[in-house]
């Protein structure tokens, strides 16, 4: 391009990046089954698991304009100097797992699952999350006979779920320029994951041989938000992640 003047600017460009990333999971279940006699009504089955995650990423970024020589693709070719970035990120997550399945003849049926998450994109303060989930569900038509209704059930579920944070939210972070760092977000040692609750009601119908009716219900709550809250001048940052808000969606 051109300035004003008519000499040339930004003649040429060449960039060099590198990224490397590594995710491994790691997962150990534990199955019981059939804790009744075989002739019972009842039937329990219940599963233990563990999952162990680890993330690590390293980037590293070099650009820049104005090349000496055409033609030669190598940064030493940069006339002025070039725009240097880098970024490396460790990531770790434990969690526990309890999940039981529960029916009574077919007729009356219950699910359950607890969660304990561990994570070190949680604050320090806040290291630990529990999520659950309780679901019951009757087939009326197992107890009753409906003329015209081949399946009738009811049913209801009530459990939470979270939404971590992201790498850098709960770090202090500044700005380089230039060598000079100046500071642009707070750390939050409290930050803890958003959650939701959610409630769920429902109807199954199959009716008449061929017509199939389901309607639900459902009323989702997610507090603690995680949102960039601007600060004071006086604290020297500008902003920090902060557990600050409240959705409910029906």
């Amino acid at each position: 391009s051109d300035d004003p003047d008519g000499n040339a600017q930004n003649v040429g460009f060449i960039q060099r990046s590198t990224f490397r990333g590594r995710s491994q999971n790691t997962r150990f279940n534990m199955l019981f089954s059939n804790f009744f006699e075989e002739d019972s009504k009842l039937n329990l089955n219940l599963r233990l698991s563990f999952l162990h995650e680890r993330y690590n990423n390293e980037f590293n970024n070099a650009e820049g304009y104005n090349l000496a020589v055409s033609g030669i693709r190598s940064l030493d070719n940069i006339v002025n100097d070039p725009s240097v970035s880098s970024r490396s990120e460790s990531i770790l997550t434990d969690s526990y797992f309890a999940i039981a399945d529960f029916d009574y003849d077919g007729k009356y049926i219950f699910s359950g699952v607890y969660r304990r998450e561990s994570s070190s994109l949680f604050g320090p303060n806040n290291r630990d999350a529990n999520y659950y989930r309780a679901s019951l569900a009757y087939r009326v038509t197992e107890d009753f006979e409906i003329p015209g209704v081949q399946e009738l059930k009811f049913r209801g579920s009530l459990g939470t779920a979270g939404i971590r944070p992201t790498y850098e939210m709960r770090f202090e972070t500044f700005r380089l320029q230039n060598g000079t760092p100046s500071k642009a977000t707070l750390g939050n040692n409290d930050l803890r994951p958003a959650e939701t609750t959610e409630l769920e009601l429902g109807v199954n119908v199959d009716f008449l041989n061929r017509f199939t009716m389901e309607f639900n219900y459902v009323n989702s709550t997610t507090k603690d938000q995680i949102l960039r809250v601007p600060l004071s001048a006086a604290t020297g940052y500008s902003a920090q992640w902060r557990n600050a808000g409240e959705i409910e969606s029906t």
